[in-house]
């Protein structure tokens, strides 16, 4: 299919990159840490295969994840007189499983377990306790017992290159019964059952669904003499009608681009002002949308919008963990369909987004970030040679009368192409290049497309799975031999459709 050029395209998009002049490490913040849904579906197989394809692809180090003392998990109970008996077997289950596929635990330190609780209020499906503990002090000795465990497990080592943070989204009232002065009250307490086991372990938070928590948290404990290593928050870029439970959700990105950038950009200068300007920030979850059933993460504009941000938030963040690496996911109920919305950088059956395939080009890119004007890409180096990672992320305006729900549930065309003329040089004068061009976009690498193509079946036969699988796997859209000119460089020119993502690797024949 051809594409025409945008009328008001004045000139060609024009980049250029010099192998010999080197901005830096590559920051590879984004692969810091990902998010999944709870302890328990971690046990799982398909759970467990699919993280292990995501480490060894994205690069991941950290996993969080909800509800580690969960019923599920089995950590606590009451014997027989009245007694508490931990039981730790389940948590040893996964987080040596974690530690087998080189990826860490991002320790989320609750729900409540019910034996411990003061309350029976709940949230999700898999009916979480959100209330406060009825005994703080059995509560600081279950979390000194917990954090015991693990140092007597993986070691002190091992336990030191954890984080610890404290609770989740205590800001909003479903995921926390109390208020924000009990909220420090639980902190603190939790805070100082940690580092009873060791001072040098890391906790943190508040994990805030709002930014407006992290300074006065910092704040409160340098006042009371709380400790705290970093700092976490959470941010999405939607706005709208949030009712996923029945299914009436309307939500819509943000008519403001860089509403989250902005945000996010605000919280590192609260850390800043509060006195503590090299205290860690980690984003512990972040995406398009906090809907677990909004077809935006589904759609091939994630890629660019997840690259977009990670461009402009480069140096202002420790972390920033996508919520989730897959659709394995049950806060609402069991994924409904295929592709329903859900948060993952993979569906259920195992089969990649678009948004998965710009952190697996991510990954790829060399440890050594090069100069380059354009601030849409990310220009890169390693010993095998020079690689390019850029993007076209068009911004829709979207509203309560249009809402993610409505449009991305459409096949969405491209409506322009911008030309990209591509100058590499410091290379060697007639020296000759293998380029290699891969393209995530409207039918490259996007299964979504292809799913809705086949009439969005609610089920998927083990056919229709294997050849969406093997049609949506990374591959170049072109290969070539290119040969340097004698002042030592090469140039090439391509299209970039509307939120095209474009990797472009060059290395010596």
């Amino acid at each position: 299919m051809l594409f025409q050029f945008r009328k008001d395209f004045t000139s060609m998009r024009k980049i250029a990159v010099d192998q010999r002049q080197e901005k830096g490490r590559l920051n590879r913040y984004a692969q810091f840490c990902v998010g999944a849904g709870r302890a328990g579906e971690g046990l799982r197989k398909a759970f467990q295969d699919q993280l292990e394809i995501a480490v060894k692809e994205c690069g991941f180090r950290y996993l969080r994840f909800h509800g580690i003392f969960h019923e599920d998990m089995g950590v606590c109970r009451k014997d027989a007189d009245g007694q508490l008996i931990y039981n730790w077997q389940y948590v040893d289950l996964l987080y040596d499983s974690l530690l087998e596929k080189g990826i860490k635990p991002f320790v989320e330190l609750g729900f409540m377990p019910k034996v411990l609780a003061s309350g029976e209020k709940t949230i999700f499906w898999w009916t979480s306790n959100v209330t406060l503990p009825a005994d703080f002090q059995q509560w600081y000795d279950f979390i000194f017992a917990f954090v015991t465990h693990l140092e007597e497990r993986y070691g002190r080592e091992e336990i030191l290159t954890w984080y610890f943070e404290i609770w989740n989204e205590p800001d909003i009232a479903n995921f926390f019964l109390g208020t924000q002065q009990d909220y420090y009250e639980l902190y603190t307490v939790t805070a100082k059952a940690v580092k009873a086991v060791c001072s040098d372990y890391r906790v943190g938070g508040p994990a805030s669904a709002n930014p407006a928590w992290v300074k006065q948290l910092i704040d409160y404990c340098d006042e009371n003499g709380v400790p705290i290593d970093f700092a976490t928050s959470h941010c999405y870029g939607v706005a709208g009608y949030y009712d996923d439970k029945n299914g009436k959700s309307k939500l819509y990105l943000r008519e403001e681009k860089d509403f989250t950038i902005k945000t996010l950009k605000g919280v590192k200068q609260d850390v800043v002002d509060s006195g503590h300007p090299e205290m860690e920030v980690h984003y512990t979850e972040w995406g398009p949308s906090y809907s677990s059933r909004d077809p935006v993460h589904d759609a091939y504009l994630a890629a660019p919008y997840v690259l977009y941000h990670l461009k402009r938030l480069d140096g202002d963040l420790d972390s920033i963990s996508y919520w989730t690496f897959t659709d394995i996911f049950e806060e609402i109920c069991p994924p409904p369909t295929p592709f329903h919305g859900g948060f993952g950088l993979i569906n259920t059956q195992g089969l990649k987004k678009p948004v998965y395939h710009a952190y697996h080009l991510f990954a790829q890119l060399g440890d050594t970030e090069l100069s380059c004007e354009d601030s849409d890409c990310f220009a890169c180096k390693n010993e095998s040679g020079v690689q390019l990672l850029l993007w076209n992320y068009t911004h829709p305006i979207l509203s309560m009368d249009n809402p993610n729900q409505v449009y991305f549930k459409k096949e969405h065309v491209p409506q322009f192409s911008e030309p990209v003329s591509y100058e590499l040089s410091g290379l060697i004068p007639s020296g000759k290049y293998r380029v290699k061009r891969i393209r995530v976009g409207y039918r490259s690498h996007d299964v979504y497309t292809d799913y809705l193509k086949m009439g969005s079946p609610n089920n998927l036969s083990r056919e229709q799975v294997k050849e969406l699988a093997v049609n949506n796997q990374l591959k170049a859209e072109q290969e070539t031999t290119m040969t340097a000119t004698n002042e030592g460089r090469l140039q090439m020119e391509f299209d970039l459709r509307e939120n095209d993502v474009v990797f472009l690797s060059v290395e010596k024949a």
